[in-house]
């Protein structure tokens, strides 16, 4: 099935993409010395319509990514992992980058984080025939609730795991938590709320999307980020270089024309992916 990115969607990411214009014309000129690095390896996973090995340009981050960086001279090669991996590849510098996530304390110690490339909304999902009303984590003590692995709901819901307040089910994919949820096996499920739209249209049986409801409260909601390796040797230079390429395309009109352009599911281009 084939379907435009909501536009509501488009209409955040694009305020995002004005303000970010305003502050990333005024970054500090590169040095000559920064601008050696022309090529970069970025780690991602399968998190439609963001990133996915499926999708045209491997899905709307990755194409703002790849634009970006190609603003600024840089060739962006794509290696997919689940998520997990794909941070601990980077976090060792097997691999110069992945992208995109929160901002969280660990991952500011380990990674150059990128200005702001879009907003992302995790709400809490379940099922219809079992709504929660829930305000803070607190109201969430009790209940099975699902988690990604490697994934960060932010800092209440991070604080609230590890002291076992809450009991976390983490599995490797967002796909494996709905299905848990559709079983029975877990009570709630926080998720990103365009992945859910996408999800639920591509791939899911429509009367399993319709047994599923969701709260209006967000679980998290904040900038996702490009993570540049600090053991990356060109790991300055290329944040630098991201941020200026990012601003360029903020203020040309590229970063609105994919943003407006992005589809759900369009079948890439075969040889597009660089293992």
């Amino acid at each position: 099935m084939l379907l435009r990115l909501s536009t509501r969607f488009a209409r955040r990411i694009l305020a995002l993409a004005t303000l970010g214009t305003l502050l990333g014309l005024g970054c500090t000129p590169l040095r000559a010395a920064d601008q050696n690095p022309t090529t970069i390896r970025i780690a991602i996973g399968e998190w439609p319509p963001y990133t996915s090995e499926k999708l045209n340009g491997y899905g709307v981050g990755a194409k703002l990514i790849s634009e970006a960086f190609a603003a600024a001279g840089v060739k962006v090669t794509y290696v997919f992992y689940p998520w997990n991996r794909s941070l601990e590849l980077a976090r060792r510098g097997s691999v110069e980058a992945t992208g995109t996530w929160f901002e969280s304390a660990d991952r500011r110690a380990d990674f150059h984080l990128s200005e702001p490339l879009y907003d992302s909304t995790f709400l809490l999902y379940h099922l219809k025939e079992k709504a929660i009303d829930w305000q803070k984590i607190d109201d969430l003590k009790g209940l099975k609730v699902g988690a990604t692995t490697g994934y960060f709901y932010g800092e209440a819901f991070a604080h609230a795991e590890k002291a076992g307040e809450i009991t976390v089910i983490r599995a490797s994919s967002d796909e494996t938590n709905l299905k848990n949820l559709l079983r029975g096996r877990l009570d709630a499920f926080p998720l990103d709320e365009h992945v859910a739209e996408f999800l639920f249209a591509n791939d899911m049986p429509a009367e399993d999307a319709t047994r599923i409801g969701y709260n209006a409260v967000a679980v998290h909601s904040r900038p996702q980020h490009l993570l540049i390796s600090r053991k990356a040797a060109n790991g300055e230079a290329l944040i630098r270089l991201f941020n200026q390429g990012l601003a360029t395309i903020r203020s040309n009109g590229a970063y609105e024309r994919i943003v407006r352009d992005a589809t759900f599911s369009t079948p890439k281009p075969k040889g597009d992916h660089a293992p």
